[in-house]
């Protein structure tokens, strides 16, 4: 049998019974997210409602539509007003235009029709909050008049239980709660509803808009590393760990179950319906598997982009592998797979290119593979779109703490012109979002820096010479700027921070006009990056790249002001013609030679972004 409740929330313009004595010093104020559980006291320091990272509350949840909200405590008074924005406020039942709360303990509030609370002050304020927070979730009740008349009337009688007429469902999780709302057909009826152990309240009415079916805005602190859009903590899904899912998100047969879930067990991990522990999230718009350490902490995003046949592929496994040797061994920081089942293909490609045993056919057919698999259609704005596959990683020590790192190949056709601007923006968005950029430029794809390599022996470099290839990487990496500048709003000719790192590669062929001597290859010395031989090989590589292909320096220079350049080889040495592989149209198809592999630098531009990102994992390269 529920208390009888001695508060409740006033009809639109009718307050709560004024108390004609002044209020008590307010020394402590809770504030109740009747959506999420969390309590948030408010202390001398404001506290602000929104979707901003640097809110107190976040909202957006269900659709808010922006805006910042301040709530403040004045001497005796709780103040409360819009600070930014024009979202709607509702206290005890009734609009709020902002100002002073009207005198009492415990307040409802309505934010937007979207975020809903319950402010309690007073000495009580922390006995309040520990009854509510050990409360079962099922403690909701929703009670149902048939007209506003017997609404007031019992009122007036202090809120009996067993008033005549009255229909109570009790003992609801919020959620419940709030589709019961949803799906009954009101008519002249009125509902109010109350928490158990709080004496303001709520009437159905006000979550009428939040009961009914709509689509998950693009605002919230978190933001999926496969759709790009963002969320709150409240709208994650959780995913079962056995049942197969069985609506329509298109993840396929054999994709486990997503729901919202509604029961939490130790420490907030989401139980299904059975009550079996599910520890596996997917973000609320793509259903997509989220990395656990997201919700922690953002994680850093590096894209590689670069023209067809730049050796993209290869450069990325790479890079990974040595990553994976390098960052324990001399940094002692841990980098391991986030994502194994999406990884799993990058993982293949580096167990047979790094297998002396290996035929160089086999190597370049699993190339093809990964390249294949860098795309995936994910649900984006409610359509199906074709997007690049991350793949992911955590990075991280147990002193200093873990990052997730993710990875992405981007095809150099969505960068050029002729591509529709949807295909382009679902394709590239991330870049506006990345912890750096990494350009991977083909010297060979350079018609005058073609012509001063000059070595006809090298099949690669024969073949190149007689295609009929366009040669223009510096179109890609003026659309990377035109790009950067639209999603961020710049101004023309303004640059962004964002660490681009402007890699050189199969530098092997380019040993004569940019001589291994001048570089320096010890980068990594006594557990620290050398910013100093960072520096020092890339004015070595700018000067080599002003001298023969000036237009790329002032490309990449118009994309941002923190410009890096590297030069790398994936194979170090010269690639082969592969025996018996050809395209479709005949061409001859070139690769690594697994026993000859040699490569060197190509982990440094992720070690010099990720020291940017993370300067604390890093000795002095930041």
């Amino acid at each position: 049998m529920f208390r009888k409740i001695l508060n409740h929330p006033a009809e639109t313009a009718a307050p709560t019974k004024v108390r004609t004595s002044p209020p008590p010093l307010r020394e402590e104020i809770a504030v109740f997210d009747c959506l999420t559980g969390q309590t948030h006291m408010l202390g001398t320091t404001p506290l602000t409602f929104g979707v901003d990272p640097g809110c107190d509350i976040q909202l957006g949840a269900y659709g808010f539509t922006g805006g910042t909200i301040q709530m403040s405590q004045t001497n005796d008074k709780i103040q409360l007003f819009v600070k930014h924005g024009n979202p709607t406020l509702e206290i005890n039942g009734g609009e709020f235009k902002g100002g002073f709360l009207p005198e009492s303990e415990e307040w409802s509030l309505v934010i937007d029709k979207v975020g809903f609370f319950l402010i309690k002050a007073g000495h009580e304020s922390r006995e309040w909050v520990r009854k509510l927070e050990s409360s079962s979730r099922q403690s909701w009740t929703l009670y149902i008049f048939e007209n506003d008349m017997d609404f007031r009337k019992w009122k007036e009688d202090n809120s009996p239980y067993d008033f005549p007429g009255m229909l109570v469902k009790e003992s609801m999780e919020m959620l419940d709660m709030i589709g019961e709302v949803g799906k009954r057909n009101w008519g002249n009826q009125v509902g109010v509803i109350y928490r158990e152990n709080a004496k303001a309240g709520f009437f159905a009415s006000q979550f009428r808009a939040l009961s009914q079916p709509r689509t998950l805005p693009d605002a919230g602190a978190h933001r999926c590393p496969r759709c790009w859009m963002r969320f709150n903590t409240m709208n994650v899904l959780a995913i079962h760990p056995s049942e197969l899912n069985d609506g329509p998100e298109g993840l396929g047969e054999e994709a486990l179950k997503r729901f919202v879930p509604k029961r939490f067990g130790d420490g907030g991990v989401p139980l299904s319906a059975e009550g079996v522990p599910c520890t596996r999230l997917a973000c609320p718009h793509c259903r997509g598997e989220l990395p656990p350490s997201l919700i922690e902490k953002a994680p850093h995003m590096l894209s590689i982009v670069g023209d067809s046949m730049a050796g993209k592929s290869y450069f990325l496994t790479v890079a990974v592998r040595q990553l994976k040797r390098i960052l324990p061994g001399q940094f002692k920081i841990n980098f391991t797979d986030a994502d194994p089942a999406g990884n799993d293909i990058l993982a293949r490609m580096i167990a047979k290119l790094f297998n002396p045993s290996q035929k160089p056919e086999d190597t370049f057919l699993e190339k093809t593979a990964l390249a294949g698999a860098t795309y995936r259609s994910f649900k984006r704005h409610g359509a199906d779109v074709n997007l690049p596959m991350p793949f992911t990683y955590n990075m991280g020590s147990r002193i200093l703490g873990n990052s997730t790192i993710v990875f992405y190949d981007n095809a150099g056709e969505h960068f050029r012109p002729g591509n529709s601007e949807r295909e382009k923006s679902n394709s590239t968005e991330h870049l506006a979002w990345s912890s750096g950029i990494v350009f991977l430029f083909d010297p060979l794809q350079h018609r005058d820096l073609l012509t001063q390599i000059g070595d006809e022996t090298d099949p690669q470099v024969k073949e190149m010479k007689g295609s009929g290839l366009r040669f223009d990487q510096d179109v890609i990496l003026a659309e990377i700027a035109d790009r950067l500048r639209a999603w961020r709003q710049l101004a023309l000719g303004e640059t962004r921070d964002v660490p681009l790192a402007f890699v050189v590669g199969k530098h092997d062929l380019l040993t004569k006009l940019l001589p291994l001597e001048k570089l320096k290859l010890d980068v990594c010395q006594s557990g620290k990056l050398s910013s100093e031989a960072i520096e020092s090989n890339s004015m070595a590589t700018r000067s080599f790249l002003l001298e023969h292909c000036p237009d790329i320096v002032g490309a990449a220079e118009n994309i941002s002001d923190r410009v890096m350049y590297f030069p790398t080889s994936a194979f170090g040495t010269p690639a082969i013609e592969l025996a018996g592989v050809k395209t479709r149209d005949g061409k001859i198809q070139f690769g690594p030679d697994p026993k000859k592999l040699q490569p060197y630098l190509v982990e440094v531009p992720f070690l010099w972004i990720l020291s940017q990102a993370e300067p604390s994992l890093f000795g002095d390269g930041h």
